[in-house]
């Protein structure tokens, strides 16, 4: 306090508010540079508010609404449905049976799309007319989905996604060569014997209906143009060489593949 406040002070007047606001002792004893106090500082409301801010931010999720470590955050439902074959099969060794796998599918999947997708791996569609009914009937089957396999009861996710014409095509070189995968416990990837179709007539017509019905030939999961040289089915790889929209570019096209053990004697 300078020395014309002290002498207004002893005569009885108060101190010129000018001069209290540029500076001096607070009421209660604390110093002021005259201005207003910042609430900002370390302490004051803001960070407050901030740290309940990042309490929220630090808790989203919790409920797992936007986690993704449930195991089934890849866009296909959580139970998976069990294949039932129209016969059995005689499983090689290290391979998984029609009996021991379950197909996953994309959410929101109709029962159509999933009936006819169940009766291709289990082989039980007796007529290619099944496959057109089913894909044009209202709310009708989708021919181009790709289930995921797994082993029955298991809580993994399944291999990648299959397309429908590459189940369609039997395996006629006796599951020497690994086409069809399924997900085992703890992720191993084993491979799958499915049954085959009661004639190549009906193999044939399932493909093609499944084809003219909208099934992509071109599809990125899998060539079906070299499913069909994998399994050494030469029927199956002249029809779809009749198709005008098979696409032959790619080195994978019709890539060879290589054996998991040697053909029987």
């Amino acid at each position: 306090m300078d020395v014309d406040a002290v002498q207004q002070l002893q005569s009885g007047d108060e101190p010129d508010r000018e001069d209290n606001e540029e500076g001096g002792v607070m009421a209660d004893g604390s110093q002021s540079d005259g201005g207003m106090q910042d609430d900002s500082d370390d302490g004051g409301m803001l960070d407050e508010d901030q740290d309940q801010d990042d309490e929220m931010d630090d808790s989203e999720g919790d409920d797992g609404s936007d986690s993704d470590s449930d195991g089934h955050d890849d866009g296909y439902e959580e139970n998976g449905n069990p294949v039932v074959p129209i016969t059995s099969v005689d499983v090689p060794d290290g391979c998984l049976g029609v009996n021991d796998i379950e197909a996953r599918f994309p959410l929101g999947t109709n029962e159509a799309t999933k009936e006819l997708a169940l009766g291709i791996i289990g082989r039980t569609i007796i007529d290619p007319r099944q496959v057109t009914t089913l894909i044009r009937q209202h709310q009708g089957a989708e021919p181009d989905i790709a289930p995921k396999l797994r082993q029955k009861g298991s809580n993994c996710r399944g291999d990648r996604p299959c397309s429908l014409v590459h189940l369609a095509i039997d395996n006629k070189s006796d599951y020497t060569v690994e086409t069809i995968h399924a997900e085992a416990d703890e992720g191993a990837i084993r491979p799958v014997a499915l049954p085959k179709w009661p004639s190549d007539e009906l193999e044939e017509g399932i493909l093609t209906a499944l084809i003219d019905g909208g099934a992509d030939l071109n599809t990125d999961l899998d060539r079906p143009l070299r499913g069909a040289i994998q399994r050494g089915r030469k029927t199956v790889f002249d029809l779809l060489m009749e198709r005008d929209d098979i696409d032959l570019r790619g080195a994978t096209a019709m890539e060879l593949p290589d054996p998991r053990r040697q053909p029987p004697s």
